[in-house]
C-alpha cells in the first residue's frame, strides 16, 4: 500500500490514512496516534481503552471464594465488580484484598452484597515508574535477604518478607494496564507481560527461601551464600540490560547463565538435606531470570 506524501504550509508534509484501516480502529477527528521511528520505518498505532466492563460474581455459584478471583479480574483489565455474597467471610477476605489492588475501591456495599470500581484512570499512565519499581524492590529483596542471613539476623528476615507483596502489587498493575491498553507499540505487548509475569515469580522464589530461613533457623554455607550473591548479580545485570541493550552484557549474561546453572547443580550433590531445598529454590531462580532474555529480546529487534 502506498501513500503519496502531500505538503502543506510550505513545511509539513502529509499523508492520508488507509480508510479501512480508520474504519476498522473507529479512528476519528480529533484523535491521537502513536508514531515510532525504527530507521526507514514508521509504525503507527492507536492507544485506545477497552470500553469499561462490568462482572457479577455469585459466591454460591462458584464453591470456595479465593480472593485472587478479584486479583484476576483486577489484572483483566475489569472496570466494576459486584459480589454477590451469603458468607460474611467473603466480605471480610475482599476487604483484606482491595489494598493491594491500585485503583480499585470498595464504593458500595449492602448486607449481601459488595461493589468495587477502578476509581483512578490517571495511574494507568505511571506503568514505566512502576515497572522500575518492580526491579529496585526485586534487587533489595536479595541483597538485604543475602545480608541478613549471614548475619543471622532473622528479625531483619522477617522484615523482608513483605517486599513481596509489593512485587504483587506492582506486577499485577502493570499487567493490568498491558490487558487495558496494551503497550505502546502493540506488537510487544505479549512479551513484556511475559516478563512481568515471571518478574512476580522472582519475587516468589525469593520469598520461598526467605521463609524457608526463617523457619528452620538456618546459615547456609558458604558455598550457597555465594551462589546466592550471584544470582543476584545475575538479575542486577538483566536490570541494566533490559533498559539499555549491550553487546558486551547480553554475551556475559548468557555466559552467566550456564555457569550458574552448573553450580547449582554441581552444589545439590554435596550440600546437606536441609539446605537442599534452597539450593533447588535457587537453581529455579536462575532458570527464571535466565529465561527472561528470550522475551526480551524480541522486544528490542
Amino acid at each position: 500500500m502506498q501513500r503519496k506524501v502531500i505538503q502543506l504550509g510550505g513545511k509539513t508534509l502529509v499523508i492520508s490514512l488507509p480508510s479501512k484501516w480508520a474504519k476498522n480502529n473507529s479512528v476519528k477527528k480529533g484523535d491521537n496516534i502513536n508514531i515510532e521511528e525504527e530507521e526507514k520505518r514508521l509504525i503507527m498505532s492507536i492507544e485506545k481503552e477497552r470500553e469499561s466492563e462490568r462482572i457479577i460474581l455469585n459466591t454460591d455459584e462458584l464453591g470456595y471464594y479465593d480472593p485472587l478471583y478479584i486479583a484476576y479480574l483486577y489484572q483483566a483489565g475489569i472496570d466494576e465488580i459486584r459480589i454477590n455474597y451469603k458468607d460474611r467471610e467473603v466480605f471480610k477476605r475482599i476487604q483484606e484484598k482491595i489494598p493491594d489492588l491500585m485503583g480499585y475501591e470498595i464504593i458500595n456495599q449492602g448486607e449481601n452484597y459488595v461493589e468495587i470500581k477502578s476509581v483512578s484512570s490517571a495511574l494507568e499512565e505511571e506503568f514505566g515508574t512502576i515497572l522500575r519499581r518492580t526491579f529496585y524492590i526485586l534487587e533489595d529483596m536479595g541483597k538485604s535477604g543475602l545480608e541478613a542471613i549471614k548475619n543471622k539476623d532473622i528479625e531483619r528476615l522477617k522484615d523482608i518478607i513483605p517486599l513481596e507483596n509489593s512485587i504483587d502489587k506492582f506486577t499485577d498493575f502493570c499487567k493490568r494496564v498491558l490487558n487495558k491498553r496494551g503497550y505502546k507499540n502493540p506488537k510487544k505487548t505479549q512479551f513484556y507481560y511475559v516478563i512481568i509475569r515471571d518478574l512476580e515469580k522472582i519475587g516468589d522464589y525469593y520469598e520461598e527461601i526467605t521463609n524457608y530461613i526463617i523457619e528452620n533457623k538456618l546459615k547456609p554455607g558458604n558455598e550457597i551464600l555465594k551462589l546466592y550473591e550471584e544470582t543476584n548479580e545475575f538479575l542486577s545485570l538483566f536490570h541494566k540490560l533490559f533498559y539499555k541493550f549491550s553487546k558486551e552484557q547480553a554475551t556475559e549474561f548468557q555466559k552467566k547463565k550456564k555457569e550458574l546453572k552448573k553450580k547449582a547443580q554441581s552444589l545439590m550433590k554435596t550440600v546437606d538435606r536441609k539446605e537442599l531445598l534452597i539450593i533447588y529454590d535457587l537453581a529455579g531462580l536462575i532458570k527464571m531470570i535466565g529465561n527472561l532474555y528470550g522475551p526480551y529480546y524480541t522486544t528490542i529487534i
